[in-house]
């Protein structure tokens, strides 16, 4: 990937998170933008990212290999990045930037 590809995603990345006000878009946004790079180091790595199906299992094959050794806090931020998500996209009506949990 060539610098200029990493400016237009970081661009795109930024656009998009600052055109939307609510916490929900914004974290779908970032975790789009999140499961993008971590398939980019699947397909360098494995050579295909499809054999992983969900964001988690992909998290932890990254994890079981080293990738995110000496790195608790941005491995700790990847996961919640993540239950955060997986509370707004299936819990509709009960997860709302109140939720204490989402908050912090």
């Amino acid at each position: 990937m060539s610098e200029k590809e990493i400016q237009e995603i970081y661009q795109r990345l930024n656009t998009d998170f600052n055109f939307v006000s609510d916490l929900r878009s914004k974290v779908l946004i970032v975790h789009l933008n999140l499961e993008h790079w971590i398939d980019k180091i699947i397909e360098s790595l494995f050579g295909d990212s499809s054999l992983f199906r969900t964001f988690a299992f992909k998290v932890k094959i990254l994890q079981s290999i080293g990738v995110f050794a000496n790195n608790d806090e941005l491995l700790g931020n990847i996961k919640l990045i993540n239950n955060i998500r997986n509370r707004y996209a299936h819990n509709l009506l009960s997860a709302d930037e109140t939720d204490p949990d989402i908050r912090s």
